[in-house]
């Protein structure tokens, strides 16, 4: 029995999705896999389909990695500009993670789907983030006034005006009565 060459290997699954430059990632039963092509998209192959789709809200500059949760329901990106994005594979608005100071390259979802790992090179850190619930509103995409004040559920911390400051503002240090509820978007 011969030993088998690269020349006599075939793959086992295949799909169209033009010229890819980056394979990300597959899912964990196979049937999904995540790439960049060479014009920046970010798509998803669905080998059992033979199709791929486009994740415009995925498709930015300088995705470095990707990853699939366990059951293939959301993917996660990590970019050169220090985002974390994560969305629905059918689609939808990303929602942001941010706090890395510099390129994620490396993101990874736990075995149970409620949280996301991700790895930056510049501020050598390692961020635990909780899944957010993708059937809501990421907050970047709510109207102004509402993401404001979800904004300011989270801080005692205001830019008030101020004619004496250099800007023209100030940074005021609000009385911080504690959370009656969690605070949120909603």
């Amino acid at each position: 029995m011969g030993s088998r060459t690269s020349q006599d290997q075939t793959a086992s699954r295949s799909a169209q999705v033009g010229k890819v430059s980056v394979p990300y990632n597959f899912s964990r039963d196979g049937r999904l896999a995540f790439v960049g092509t060479s014009t920046g998209e970010v798509k998803i192959v669905d080998f059992d389909r033979n199709t791929s789709i486009s994740i415009p809200a995925l498709s930015t500059e300088g995705v470095l990695t990707g990853a699939f949760d366990p059951a293939g329901s959301f993917a996660v990106t990590g970019d050169m500009q220090g985002v974390v994005r994560v969305v629905a594979v059918d689609g939808g608005a990303a929602h942001l993670l941010l706090g890395h100071e510099g390129p994620v390259f490396r993101v990874a979802v736990s075995d149970d789907g409620k949280r996301i790992a991700s790895a930056g090179w510049d501020d050598g850190t390692i961020r635990i983030w909780e899944v957010p619930d993708l059937s809501e509103t990421p907050p970047q995409e709510l109207p102004f006034p509402r993401f404001v004040a979800g904004l300011k559920s989270f801080t005692n911390l205001r830019v008030v005006e101020d004619e004496k400051a250099p800007n023209g503002y100030r940074i005021d240090v609000a009385d911080f009565p504690g959370w009656l509820e969690e605070p949120g978007f909603d």
